[in-house]
């Protein structure tokens, strides 16, 4: 079922899900920290989060992926372009920070960009 909302939080009650999924959707929130917060907040003890986001290792990749980013947003309507990318060292930090375990670490540098896309999978400590 799809569900639309319009407020901060996730409208769904603590330990709902045995999986999530943010597919390079972190960067488009207000604040990416506390949305990971809620992904975790909705999962179940071990449930897991599979994301998958840009993110920078450093300044001119910062701004190739918000230059990329915004170019090709721009272009949909209604997409939102906070622009609010974090560097892979940031995510790291914050996965130890709300507890989230690293179950798989992997990635990818897309063409022709050589973006740095990073995959985790991220388990809830039951």
């Amino acid at each position: 079922r799809f569900v639309q909302y319009d407020t901060k939080e996730l409208p769904f009650a603590d330990n709902t899900f045995d999986y999530a999924l943010a597919l390079n959707t972190m960067h488009h929130t207000p604040d990416p920290e506390y949305y990971l917060s809620e992904l975790k907040r909705v999962l179940k003890p071990n449930g897991a989060i599979l994301m998958i986001e840009e993110m920078y290792i450093n300044k001119v990749e910062k701004a190739v992926i918000g230059g990329h980013d915004w170019i090709l947003n721009k272009l949909k309507k209604g997409v939102p372009v906070p622009l609010n990318f974090r560097s892979n060292k940031h995510y790291l930090q914050e996965f130890r920070k709300q507890n989230l375990t690293i179950d798989f670490a992997g990635g990818m540098r897309t063409f022709p960009f050589r973006i740095h896309v990073y995959v985790y999978k991220l388990v809830k400590k039951g």
